[in-house]
């Protein structure tokens, strides 16, 4: 495990100069020129798996793209799609929400990401309207009785805001500020720790980012009623979730159609769900999941 947090840091360093610089055009192996592309970043933090796929089809001497500029401007949507319609940038990444309304060029889903709120699995709560959700982690000591009718304490637990891997997704969600948030939630470094110190504790409740997978002596509430499932995300049906889109010319470059043609790769899929997202269906590689089933 050392080895490969190792390399993972040295692989993240390498893409961070990779990216931030770009690297000057080469020639493949059958001799063409191997070419740029330009890309603006709005997802929140950085969109994570698209930077380490540039890495990746930058370093391979096969995929004729070597030099790859993922910028985090500081613009709006609209400025940034009318740098995509005139044709000084390849792609535009975002969430699906923010896309102009007026904006008819091609778009694909890139990737869902999602928060969730556990309690403990003996404990009788089954769902939270967003109001209460949004209210448990304004308050200063929230109590359980008006939930489940218990008398007891409730031990609120959340994520470090210095966790940037998290990237606050269950703040962004529920439209918080963070210094908005109670000071008195307990805060560990990751949500699978959160999940963790949840299922041995009756009385605690976690917030965090969905995960694809959590121990069984946990449970992910249902907000509004709707439960975190594969087939909720997929329709947008649950609430605490975002989808992010990625906005292409109308006519792509070869080195942009290459890039483009990278997201439907199982290659893809597999960094999308390494970093914690979760697919959209019908691009990349879908989740072999059944409709409903839950994550």
């Amino acid at each position: 495990m050392r080895k490969m947090f190792r390399k993972s840091i040295a692989t993240i360093a390498a893409g961070l100069l990779l990216l931030s610089w770009g690297v000057n055009a080469a020639e493949t192996a059958d001799g063409g020129e191997r070419s740029s592309i330009r890309i603006l970043d709005l997802v929140p933090e950085g969109c994570d798996p698209v930077r380490q796929l540039a890495l990746q089809l930058a370093l391979d001497e096969e995929s004729g793209i070597s030099d790859v500029q993922l910028e985090r401007p500081e613009m709006t949507p609209a400025a940034a799609v009318a740098e995509l319609k005139a044709g000084r940038v390849d792609f535009v990444l975002l969430a699906a929400s923010q896309v102009p309304s007026e904006y008819r060029g091609p778009r694909r889903g890139l990737m869902r990401e999602a928060g969730a709120i556990y309690v403990n699995g003996t404990n009788s709560l089954k769902s939270l309207t967003l109001p209460e959700a949004r209210a448990l982690l304004l308050a200063k000591r929230p109590v359980w009785e008006a939930l489940n009718g218990s008398k007891a304490d409730m031990q609120r637990i959340g994520v470090k805001f210095t966790r940037r891997s998290e990237r606050e997704t269950i703040l962004r969600l529920l439209k918080l500020k963070r210094d908005a948030v109670a000071a008195e939630i307990f805060r560990l470094e990751t949500t699978p720790e959160v999940v963790l110190l949840v299922g041995a504790n009756p009385e605690a409740i976690g917030f965090g980012r969905l995960l694809a997978e959590y121990p069984v002596t946990v449970k992910a509430l249902e907000i509004d009623g709707i439960a975190p499932t594969v087939d909720t995300l997929a329709s947008g049906k649950y609430p605490l979730q975002c989808e992010y889109v990625v906005l292409s010319r109308e006519t792509p470059g070869a080195a942009a159609a290459r890039f483009a043609a990278a997201f439907d790769t199982a290659a893809f899929a597999a960094l999308v769900a390494d970093n914690g997202f979760f697919p959209v269906r019908g691009s990349g590689s879908a989740t072999s999941a059944s409709d409903g089933e839950e994550l």
